[in-house]
């Protein structure tokens, strides 16, 4: 039985009890075969004893093993999962802080458009502001202008009318010399021409400020118009023997207002003449530029400084030069002809030197196709 359940340890005993069973009845070689088996059986048993001890050895190690393994896979997991929930409140709080670093620098932008948006306001309101000041200050020089032509400008022509009108007057009734008469009308007419002109001049310089000048462009012929004004100014001319003459094709149009060219070439004509030296000549001359014609008036009289050139058209500038017989004007002229030249979409500059002359040109739109 013990050998068919292959217990060791019964068979041990048994083959132990066998040996000294053989021994005490005089049986030596079954003694000594049992005895042999017994050994057999002993060392079988101790290596089992010791290959069960090794293997219950081993699986507690094993066993232990795995406990220390679990327990540093769960101290493992809980750190991991400490870090998981670290990570985790670290990336919420990267959320929460970068929505609210978005948050801030939306209000930020916001504030800053608010701020660019209230910049331009304030910085229309200068411009604008500016440009109210600079209309006030050319309101009071204007103002200031009116009020020196009429104390001054006009006083001066009105004053020489009722003058020589009282020596005509007085000659008449006393010695009746015609030469003296005449040579006294000849200064009463000139003192009248000259108070017409500033008159007529004052006159279109308070309809342009006041805005009741239209401009009304319409087809001209140029030359017309230049030699119109050249007659008109002729009696003047011929008084310092200034010749005036005119290279202006004939077939010329231009497209403007007729009134406002016969002022710009009245008063460019009249200017030469004031500051021509006698017996000198005024000429007239055009050339075309694209759509534009270019008209220029030139003298050679005594010329206009660069630091007068720069106020010419300054209604504030209160530039008046005597002309080379003393006449007197009030610097409206050219300021008109700026104006008006411009109102017909043109542009006026000057070139002169002190002592040889002045040319003055304009420029004005070609007749429409």
């Amino acid at each position: 039985m013990a050998e068919e359940l292959n217990l060791i340890k019964k068979k041990l005993d048994l083959a132990k009890l066998q040996t000294e069973y053989y021994f005490e009845t005089g049986k030596l070689n079954l003694a000594q075969k049992a005895f042999t088996e017994y050994d057999s059986l002993r060392n079988n048993f101790s290596k089992t004893e010791k290959s069960e001890k090794i293997i219950q050895m081993q699986t507690l190690y094993e066993t232990d093993k795995k406990e220390k393994e679990n327990a540093l896979l769960k101290a493992q997991n809980q750190i991991s999962l400490h870090n998981l929930e670290e990570e985790i409140q670290r990336k919420n709080q990267f959320i929460i802080g970068f929505g609210i670093a978005v948050v801030i620098l939306i209000i930020i932008i916001f504030l800053l458009r608010k701020m660019s948006g209230a910049n331009k306001i304030i910085k229309d309101f200068n411009i604008k502001l500016e440009e109210s000041n600079e209309k006030l200050k050319l309101i009071n020089s204007t103002k200031d202008k009116f009020f020196s032509i009429i104390a001054h400008d006009l006083r001066s022509p009105l004053g020489a009318i009722l003058s020589f009108s009282n020596l005509i007057d007085d000659e008449c009734s006393s010695t009746k010399d015609i030469d003296t008469v005449t040579e006294y009308n000849t200064y009463l007419n000139q003192s009248a021409r000259n108070l017409n002109s500033l008159l007529e001049n004052l006159l279109q310089w308070s309809k342009a400020q006041l805005g009741s000048i239209k401009h009304h462009p319409i087809n001209l012929n140029l030359s017309q118009i230049i030699e119109d004004n050249i007659e008109i100014q002729r009696l003047k001319a011929k008084e310092k023997s200034i010749n005036i003459k005119s290279l202006v094709d004939g077939n010329i149009s231009v497209y403007a207002d007729i009134n406002m060219v016969n002022t710009i070439i009245r008063n460019l004509l009249s200017n030469a003449i004031k500051f021509s030296y006698p017996k000198s000549e005024i000429t007239l001359s055009s050339e075309t530029e694209g759509n534009m014609l270019h008209l220029s008036v030139q003298d050679k009289g005594i010329g206009i400084s660069q630091s007068k050139q720069e106020k010419l058209f300054k209604i504030d500038s209160n530039l008046s030069t005597l002309g080379t017989n003393n006449e007197t004007g009030t610097g409206l002229g050219l300021i008109l002809c700026k104006e008006f030249v411009k109102e017909n979409g043109g542009t006026v500059k000057i070139k002169s030197e002190e002592g040889k002359g002045a040319t003055f040109t304009f420029t004005i739109p070609l007749k429409n196709a």
